[in-house]
């Protein structure tokens, strides 16, 4: 992955022989633009955390609640065969 100075001479270099735009990679723009790791991250992290503090019976508010409930049936997720508090 190329760092700042070295994107910042291509772009020079381009605009002094004419040459197109540089197009940056998957990679760079994802570091560019934010968090790279974000799309290696479930999607789902938030409605699980729900589940299990639903099934360790921890306080959670009423729409945490029917939220992990909803997300259980919504899902085929093994957790689902487990007791709803």
């Amino acid at each position: 992955m190329r760092t700042h100075q070295q994107l910042l001479a291509e772009i020079k270099m381009r605009e002094e022989l004419g040459l197109p735009r540089i197009e940056l990679t998957a990679e760079e723009r994802a570091r560019a633009f934010g968090d790279a790791t974000w799309a290696d991250r479930d999607p789902y992290a938030y409605e699980k955390g729900l589940v299990e503090r639903m099934q360790q019976g921890l306080p959670m508010s009423v729409a945490d609640k029917r939220h992990a409930k909803q997300f259980l049936r919504e899902s085929n997720s093994p957790l689902q065969s487990q007791s709803l508090q």
